[in-house]
């Protein structure tokens, strides 16, 4: 399994080497304010240790973040959602040998499920979250693409 604590520091999204948002956004239906907030929550910063993947979304300056850690055990853990909305969701870990999975799953409103699969380079200066989405009949894949700070 990959070490999670290769993942630590801080990272900036290269948002000409990502995906655009834009369908993941019209699958969760996401509102005016959501959208327009999306593109400034451009910094993720990992501290993790040997037993647990700790991650923090959030906007370079310090307002509004999304934090979640997830235990290498594949423990569940149960986070805010990450669209906004009321409720939770239920994650968990799944160690791989060239990365780290993420497992979620949510109910109502718009129940669905995600996959988020981090990747380092070889050189450890480039971070590739890919996310895989459903929600009802309607699914998306699309990657992040950070460089390290």
């Amino acid at each position: 399994m990959a070490d999670p604590t290769t993942y630590n520091g801080t990272w900036r999204k290269d948002a000409a080497a990502s995906d655009d948002l834009k369908p993941v956004s019209d699958i969760l239906q996401l509102g005016w304010l959501v959208r327009k907030a999306l593109p400034l929550m451009n910094t993720l910063t990992i501290e993790s240790s040997p037993t647990e993947f700790k991650s923090r979304a959030h906007k370079p300056f310090g307002a509004g973040e999304v934090v979640e850690a997830f235990p290498v055990s594949g423990e569940k853990r149960e986070h805010s959602r990450r669209d906004n909305r009321k409720g939770t969701f239920e994650g968990y870990l799944v160690p791989k040998e060239d990365g780290i999975e993420i497992k979620a799953v949510w109910a109502d409103p718009l129940a669905g499920q995600n996959v988020d699969f981090y990747r380092i380079s070889e050189d450890k200066a480039t971070l590739t979250m890919t996310q895989s989405i459903k929600v009802g009949e309607k699914a998306h894949t699309y990657k992040t693409v950070y460089r390290r700070q």
